[in-house]
């Protein structure tokens, strides 16, 4: 799950209604518009031994999955105002177009010509926006992306923070303060946590257990003679 692209990703959590969804006993609190989405089966997420939101078991041997310079960016995600920021203060590259995008900072007065401009000046920087990133550029959030952790973090991420606040997410770290990388935890009801989803028209499920913690440890034995 972890490897969907963010687009793919807001297509199933925020764009479809799973078959079980519309027949089980949270169909009546489906938006009516939500209950027309295709048909997928949800993002399902599991509570691990830590409160963290997981969709599998740990992954070993991840590889790097590229990510577009956009997306790293978060260009698709910035209102105008902040999009004219990072090109002012952030990109770091000289331009003849920025003395007069700082001159006409305030898009409250823009004119058709001046969106036109701008949207003109982004068209021209698409290929470098799309390029994907080097892996030493990547946050420590984008390379949990592989883990078992990522679907979690994008879902939290794509509701913002304060939303997932309000559902009992929060920001966390596998392994406590200083540990592994970042992880998203959750507090509260898991019943009315999915409860909330349905009511969003997201399609999501967090389960209170993992499946595959009764599996049997391989190294049990081993730890049993030491």
């Amino acid at each position: 799950m972890t490897t969907l692209t963010r687009r793919e990703f807001l297509k199933l959590v925020f764009g479809s209604v799973s078959a079980a969804a519309l027949t089980g006993p949270l169909v009546l609190l489906w938006p009516e518009a939500a209950k027309a989405r295709p048909q997928a089966e949800p993002l399902e997420l599991y509570l691990d031994e830590d409160n963290h939101l997981v969709d599998g078991p740990r992954r070993e041997n991840l590889e790097w999955v590229p990510i577009a310079r956009r997306e790293h960016l978060g260009l698709d995600r910035m209102t105008l105002e902040e999009r004219v920021e990072f090109w002012l203060y952030d990109w770091g590259k000289d331009d003849p177009f920025l003395p007069a995008l700082e001159e006409r900072w305030n898009v409250d007065q823009w004119s058709p010509a001046d969106h036109a401009a701008f949207a003109a000046f982004e068209a021209e920087r698409a290929a470098w926006l799309d390029a994907d990133i080097e892996f030493i550029e990547a946050s420590e959030w984008e390379l949990a992306m592989p883990t078992e952790y990522g679907a979690a973090l994008r879902l939290h991420s794509e509701l913002g923070e304060e939303r997932a606040e309000a559902l009992g997410l929060y920001w966390s770290g596998v392994g406590g303060p200083g540990g592994g990388g970042p992880a998203i935890g959750f507090r509260g009801d898991v019943d009315k946590l999915n409860a909330a989803f349905v009511v969003a028209g997201l399609n999501v499920v967090v389960h209170e257990r993992v499946p595959w913690a009764d599996e049997e440890d391989p190294w049990a034995d081993e730890e049993d003679m030491a």
